[in-house]
């Protein structure tokens, strides 16, 4: 493991062959204690899931509902701080308005890009129309605060 590599261990078989996940408790799934938002974490997430769930990946790809997605590149200029951005009270409360609008049915997410100078605004929900709006409205916000 590399230096600050916190990962928990993957699922394993016990002795009689039985599924065991190693720091978690039964009615939870394996994935609840690894770290988020790595692409080699997300790839242990669904191995463990896979095994937890004891199905072939087509079968839990099958049941998966896919939702309209817009994502906005806002472009930054020179010398701006991505993360300072997404930290401002104007920006929050665009993405606050933008969550509630899509209620239960849809997420947003916001985030400076790792490589290059961009804002990532990315809506997702069962309507499509809202989406489109939610993601055009958060996108201005952070526009405007740029500007």
């Amino acid at each position: 493991p590399l230096v600050g590599d916190s990962h928990p261990p993957l699922p394993t078989h016990n002795s009689s062959g039985t599924l065991k996940h190693p720091n978690v408790p039964k009615h939870n799934s394996p994935t609840s204690n690894l770290p988020k938002h790595n692409s080699s974490n997300m790839t242990n997430q669904v191995l463990a899931q896979l095994q937890f769930m004891q199905q072939p990946l087509h079968e839990l790809a099958g049941q998966m509902t896919m939702f309209p997605q817009q994502m906005i590149n806002v472009k930054l200029p020179r010398g701006i701080n991505a993360r300072d951005v997404c930290e401002l009270a104007q920006v929050k409360d665009a993405v606050t308005k933008g969550e509630s609008q899509l209620a239960e049915r849809g997420r947003v997410l916001l985030r400076p890009s790792g490589t290059e100078p961009v804002i990532r605004v990315m809506v997702e929900g069962e309507d499509a129309d809202l989406v489109a709006k939610t993601c055009a409205d958060i996108s201005a916000q952070v526009s405007a605060q740029i500007a």
